[in-house]
């Protein structure tokens, strides 16, 4: 599963760091979690001291993620390091099709006798799933990463 690093800096010291994460965690029908709403996006999520977690997006879209990460103090202000991993349901799907493609596939070239050419029609066809997966959740990370830096930004 793809996983991508994120360090996002911010002028606000820790505290108001983490009061401004706080605000943007807004309380979610009397549960623990709480969603993080920004540009028609949610995400499921609680700050704990320093450390952050997130689940989403949610709503129109699919394949949630999960973001883990500290909030620490710097200089100028505050650093949050935060790690981003897709979440099983991309995956699954991924696989759910190429086992569909496969079985599609397998009983055609097995009929006209084309092993060679299945082998790389299948390597073609998940290479090209996969690399559509990874688009999709470098998108999702830059939304997020976009939406934390305007929470943590001085404004």
């Amino acid at each position: 599963m793809p996983s991508l690093y994120l360090t996002i800096t911010s002028p606000l010291h820790p505290p108001q760091a983490r009061q401004r994460l706080r605000e943007g965690l807004t309380p979610q029908i009397e549960t623990a979690h709480h969603t993080l709403s920004l540009f028609q996006t949610q995400y499921v999520g609680h700050l704990q001291t320093n450390h952050l977690d997130l689940q989403g997006p949610y709503g129109n879209r699919t394949w949630p993620f999960k973001a883990s990460g500290i909030l620490s103090a710097a200089p100028e202000g505050s650093i949050l390091h935060l790690e981003v991993q897709s979440g099983g349901e991309a995956l699954l799907t991924v696989m759910g099709v190429l086992i569909i493609l496969v079985e599609s596939l397998l009983s055609i070239f097995v009929k006209l006798e084309f092993g060679l050419t299945f082998a790389l029609v299948l390597s073609l066809g998940f290479g090209l799933m996969y690399s559509w997966l990874i688009v999709l959740f470098a998108i999702e990370v830059s939304n997020l990463k976009s939406i934390l830096t305007e929470i943590l930004s001085s404004e």
